[in-house]
């Protein structure tokens, strides 16, 4: 008995399912990858392992690593220098006022700190 033919929107979210949401999207009626930006043959399962194999969809991926890695890294270092700054400039000001640092004892000082901080 022949196989019914799926809808092609059915075969292509069987396609985004099995290979994944974070990789491939579809519109309606073509297969895009989202590492790459490119358009890819969605008729056979072949093609699209084939792609995936590419060298270009590698680097693709291996571009978003790095970039998400880098832009990571430069949110935690902006983050920690401007908290850091903030300390030290805290600490000068409070040595220039003649205050003494057990002052930290205080409950209300304590949670200035802690909430700008």
């Amino acid at each position: 008995m022949p196989k019914d033919k799926q809808s092609l929107s059915t075969r292509l979210k069987s396609l985004i399912s099995e290979f994944g949401e974070d990789v491939f999207s579809i519109d309606n009626v073509v297969l895009f990858c989202k590492h790459c930006e490119v358009k890819v043959d969605p008729e056979g399962r072949s093609s699209i392992t084939q792609h995936i194999r590419t060298e270009k969809h590698r680097r693709a991926i291996d571009r978003q690593l790095n970039q998400k890695t880098q832009n990571s890294q430069q949110l935690l270092t902006n983050l920690t220098s401007k908290k850091s700054t903030f300390n030290m400039d805290l600490c000068r000001t409070l040595i220039s006022a003649n205050i003494p640092l057990n002052k930290l004892q205080n409950t209300e000082f304590r949670k200035f700190l802690q909430l700008y901080t």
